[in-house]
């Protein structure tokens, strides 16, 4: 799913993802801030997938 959401082709496998995601983050894959870089709130604002958008609505509504 954030490979989609970067533009990225979706590779065939879990493996193949991870093999591509990885490299491009800022640090350890378990670690969140990893991501930040890649995926800042913006992007993930402006996305459609349902996933990120019922996630947003969870997170805002913890607040």
């Amino acid at each position: 799913m954030l490979l989609d959401i970067s533009g990225e082709k979706i590779p065939v496998n879990s493996q193949a993802c991870k093999a591509k995601l990885h490299p491009r983050l800022n640090g350890s894959p378990v670690d969140k801030e990893s991501y930040a870089s890649l995926f800042p709130k913006p992007v993930l604002d402006q996305t459609p997938k349902p996933q990120i958008v019922e996630l947003r609505t969870v997170i805002s509504n913890s607040s």
